[in-house]
């Protein structure tokens, strides 16, 4: 009976390391390519300052209030007028002006890219998947030597 409990104990350490670890990869995979594909996003994009000209609220599934946020924008000798923002920020008002990015496709498509806001989830999530993987490797590693010392 002992020698099965060893095992089975040996078992749930080595499926733990390996669940701890593809999680732990993912989430370091995912979080620095996001973090890479929003810098890359920012180096080619063009900043455009433009103010907020129309602030319309609606109210979520979950019944908080949310705003679809418009924006004017002067581009490359064209007058923007009322281009939805895909992005709220509860600090924004009528009238304020505020930092965009225009991509190099210079498509109408306007979103927010500021440095503090984003780079904080793309670093949670990569110190996520660096505590999941490290975690994972411990596990892996009294698996060892659990499976040594019976063996």
């Amino acid at each position: 009976m002992n020698r099965q409990n060893d095992k089975l104990t040996v078992n749930v350490f080595r499926y733990m390391a390996i669940l701890y670890i593809i999680i732990g990869a993912v989430a370091l995979i995912g979080g620095d390519y996001q973090y890479y594909q929003t810098n890359k996003h920012r180096k080619e994009a063009v900043e455009i300052t433009a103010t907020i000209s129309r602030m319309e609220p609606y109210y979520s599934s979950g019944g908080d209030r949310c705003y679809h946020v418009y924006i004017d924008y002067y581009y490359d000798g064209v007058d923007y007028k009322t281009v939805p923002l895909n992005y709220y920020n509860a600090a924004w008002d009528m009238g304020d002006e505020i930092t965009v990015y225009l991509g190099p496709d210079e498509k109408l498509e306007v979103l927010p890219l500021s440095a503090s806001s984003d780079q904080w989830w793309y670093f949670g999530m990569i110190l996520f998947g660096a505590v999941f993987f490290l975690v994972g490797m411990v596990f892996y590693v009294v698996a060892r030597k659990l499976n040594n010392r019976k063996g």
